[in-house]
């Protein structure tokens, strides 16, 4: 019996193996992890080949669709710093796991002062000129020693279902958010009705890269373990076409790709091809930090 890593209950059921990962899910508060986990070596080599070859590769080229869920996220973002009472006008942000460092290009254009931190390589290489010198090279496990300074605004957008102490990461960015300052993070939601459904096909189940998938219920747990208080839980929106968003399906699950890519044909290519917003089970967390 393994406990679960969020709200330690040892009330957790093996839930199925994939990949040779073995995910176990937790019956108090639902979220599901890998155990073991897999190395950090094991995880950076993984997304530098991915990143050179397999799906990221097609999230490098989408740039279009990127930008536009990257303005809808920062508005989000600016809105709970409003509501939080902060007074500076140009926040300081920081984007944890920023890959190529798409959201630090939206939010400069915005004329803010924006920097990110990621551990690939392959990422940094991809980001544009004037965005490569601010992403710091590291592990955001361990981002307390970056020496990246204090930020009005810390994101960490489909990141912290890689991670593999929730609790410890969290507790790292107190070190350097600013007074008034809100964190917010994206990630797969193990509550949604979309997991449900899908069971073992659910496709935020990959092994190497998803080590622990949290419900809304377990985000909260995860933010008062931290001592932050919470803000924002629900669910969230991204940008996408038809061909991307089941492209992206390919490696996690190739039977649900192989079927669209039979199918795709009879759609005309401007509906494939046309910008949609939606829901694809994932949600947004807001927090600002609470008295120790």
């Amino acid at each position: 019996m393994n406990n679960c890593p969020i709200c330690n209950h040892a009330e957790t059921k093996f839930y199925f193996p994939k990949n040779k990962a073995n995910y176990f899910r937790c019956s108090t508060c639902g979220t599901i992890f890998q155990h073991p986990l897999p190395t950090l070596q094991e995880m950076i080599e993984y997304a530098n080949a991915q990143y050179d070859d397999g799906v990221y590769k097609e999230y490098l080229k989408a740039d279009e669709i990127k930008y536009a869920t990257f303005e809808y996220r920062l508005d989000k973002v600016l809105d709970m710093l409003k509501q939080n009472n902060h007074s500076e006008t140009s926040p300081k942000i920081l984007d944890v796991g920023c890959s190529n460092g798409r959201f630090i290009e939206v939010a400069l254009n915005r004329g803010l002062d924006a920097w990110g931190v990621d551990f690939s390589e392959s990422a940094i290489a991809a980001a544009s000129p004037k965005v490569k010198p601010r992403i710091y090279r590291g592990d955001a496990n361990d981002i307390v020693k970056l020496g990246v300074g204090k930020f009005d605004v810390i994101t960490a957008f489909d990141l912290i279902e890689h991670v593999f102490d929730p609790v410890a990461f969290l507790n790292s960015l107190r070190g350097i958010l600013a007074e008034n300052g809100v964190v917010v993070f994206t990630t797969p939601d193990s509550s949604g009705l979309i997991r449900s459904i899908m069971g073992k096909n659910w496709p935020m189940l990959q092994p190497f890269q998803h080590t622990i998938l949290l419900s809304q219920k377990s985000a909260a747990i995860l933010l008062a373990k931290a001592n932050f208080n919470p803000m924002f839980i629900a669910g969230t929106q991204k940008v996408f076409t038809l061909d991307y968003l089941f492209g992206q399906l390919e490696a996690p699950t190739p039977s649900i790709y192989n079927v669209y890519t039979k199918a795709k044909w009879l759609l005309p290519a401007s509906l494939r091809e046309k910008k949609i917003q939606i829901n694809i089970g994932e949600m947004m967390v807001g927090a600002t930090m609470s008295a120790l």
